[in-house]
């Protein structure tokens, strides 16, 4: 009933029964008068209320009113945003507060424990994790906070164990990691937690113990702050936000239009390595022309991670020289809220990840496979690029997984592609009969995220686990080589490894050279290459990209295999 007029009436008169029985019992305890049932009347003023308060909200939050005249109680729970009450007159409480922009909710340092507990269990990068959760409110501030609890877990850990406050056991829970969030805001972030909870109680009653604990462990190990305990401080190299244009539903003049009339200035050619801020503000100047100082900008960076929108600063892009359509915006640009990426015009995917599709060569009549497709950036780029007449199936066993992908290309536009909730390695049904006709096969399996990951994640990682990684992925590009009619594969992971990456490419080809595979050399110019040359490997130092590995497999007699399958 968020948004349904009807609902709000009807939750009105569904809670007022029950609500209006316990007052009833309680004030005759006190020989206090009978409470009357509100009336139809006042049902439908309260009820109007209510609708303006929805019509004008654009989140939801719950909010009691109590009114006590005489001998009548009037009960009414009004679903609206916290400062649309606020500019309606209602006066300031704790239930409005809660909600408000700018301060952190219980429920949001849960989310951040669970993603966290879900990182540190090795399920996938906190970013990666967050973007994915459709359930999540605030992803910014979980994302914020999850980061920045990730980067101190071993101090933290560190002080529980210091002050004796949580058992070993319990540090590894989901309730664990809320915990290590909640010290995390007390002792190295905020310096204080809002919101209550009782694991807020139990690290606010424990707030002496653990500051003397913070101490006790950087004295021992002779530092002088809790920043010096952690070398995740200066690992994570600034790289640039990029964003890929929808060719599909727009175009990149528009676009460029479209952010420049915001006041975002577009250099001509890409700034030398090295340019400070201020010459790129001023080569773009020079690029772009004044922009008009009226014009609000739905852009804004932050050093600190995810910002709010605000009325930005000027800000200086550029497109990459490597992958047509690519926006390049400074380090901290805040785009996930600015209205083109909300209408599918923008897709933010960073430089390497669009890789895969440009190094595929489609040509006209292709039918593209994406073998583990889920969240559909790459599908997406493959659908852009594909000339007409092509066909894209994007194939994802996990059902959630799939239906974000749907989602998705429904959102971008991509009516070419056909989803399959569906095992690449088990195909049956659409599926089987799609990889009959398949030509190209984009392979990104599931791998150890090492491009992405933070040092203290990689150093969690076993030899064995990356083991089991490595024969997954080698069972999907065997299982992609035994298609009748594939010509490419074009294999990618954001491992840093060897194991995952090389090493796969070589015992795929040790099994299949002689049945006419070969390494191809992947994308000739583009100047980052891997320990064998016809491969591709990203990084922040090489291409200011996450870590990304991309190799082209091609088949040299699949037209003879064609001709005899006809």
């Amino acid at each position: 009933p968020r948004s349904k007029e009807g609902g709000v009436t009807l939750l009105l008169h569904c809670a007022a029964f029950p609500v209006r029985c316990r007052a009833r019992r309680a004030l005759r305890s006190r020989s206090a008068p009978r409470v009357g049932r509100l009336s139809s009347a006042a049902l439908s003023v309260l009820g109007s209320v209510a609708r303006t308060l929805v019509a004008a909200a654009s989140r939801v939050s719950l909010l009691l009113l109590l009114s006590f005249p005489k001998d009548r109680i009037y009960f009414l729970f009004v679903f609206a945003e916290p400062r649309t009450l606020l500019a309606a007159g209602f006066p300031r409480c704790g239930c409005a507060r809660a909600g408000s922009s700018g301060t952190m909710s219980a429920t949001c340092y849960r989310d951040a424990g669970r993603v966290l507990h879900e990182a540190r269990s090795g399920r996938g990068t906190v970013r990666k994790l967050v973007l994915s959760d459709r359930n999540l409110r605030d992803k910014k501030k979980v994302m914020a906070l999850a980061s920045e609890t990730l980067r101190f877990v071993k101090v933290i850990d560190s002080v529980f164990r210091e002050a004796g406050f949580a058992p070993k056991k319990e540090r590894r829970s989901r309730a664990g990691a809320v915990l290590f969030v909640l010290a995390y805001e007390l002792l190295l972030g905020k310096q204080r937690i809002e919101g209550g909870g009782r694991l807020s109680r139990r690290v606010r009653e424990a707030e002496t113990q653990l500051r003397a604990a913070l101490t006790a462990v950087t004295q021992k190990a002779g530092v002088a702050s809790a920043n010096d305990l952690t070398d995740a401080k200066k690992e994570v190299v600034s790289l640039p936000r990029y964003a890929r244009v929808n060719l599909l539903l727009t175009t990149s003049a528009d676009v460029q239009r479209i952010l420049m009339a915001e006041g975002v200035r577009f250099l001509a050619h890409p700034p030398a390595q090295g340019c400070s801020d201020t010459a790129a503000s001023s080569e773009g100047a020079r690029a772009s022309g004044p922009a008009s100082s009226s014009n609000t900008s739905h852009i804004s960076t932050t050093d600190d991670g995810p910002s709010s929108d605000v009325e930005s600063a000027e800000i200086t892009v550029y497109w990459d020289p490597d992958v047509p359509d690519l926006i390049v915006f400074p380090p901290g640009t805040e785009l996930h809220d600015h209205p083109l990426v909300e209408r599918g015009h923008l897709v933010l995917q960073d430089k390497a990840s669009c890789l895969p599709a440009l190094c595929a060569s489609l040509q006209e009549g292709d039918v593209v496979v994406d073998a583990c497709a889920a969240p559909g950036n790459k599908t997406h780029h493959a659908a852009c690029l594909l000339p007409g007449g092509g066909t894209i199936h994007a194939v994802d066993r996990d059902d959630e997984r799939c239906a974000i992908l749907r989602e998705r290309m429904k959102l971008l536009g991509a009516s070419r592609v056909r989803t399959h909730h569906a095992d690449f390695l088990s195909p049956s049904g659409s599926l089987q009969r799609a990889l009959a006709n398949c030509t190209v096969v984009i392979a990104d399996p599931s791998c150890s995220g090492s491009g992405i990951a933070s040092r203290e994640q990689r150093e969690q990682l076993s030899q064995q686990r990356l083991r089991s990684l490595q024969a997954f992925q080698l069972r999907i590009l065997c299982a992609a080589a035994a298609l009748p009619r594939v010509r490419t594969i074009v294999y990618s992971t954001c491992s840093i490894y060897r194991k995952e990456n090389e090493d796969v490419v070589e015992r795929f080809l040790a099994q299949y050279a002689e049945l006419g595979w070969s390494l191809a050399t992947a994308l000739p110019s583009f100047p980052a290459r891997g320990l064998l040359r016809e491969t591709v490997r990203c990084g922040p130092e090489q291409t200011a990209t996450i870590g990304f590995f991309v190799a082209r497999l091609e088949k040299n007699d699949v037209s003879a295999d064609a001709e005899a399958l006809a």
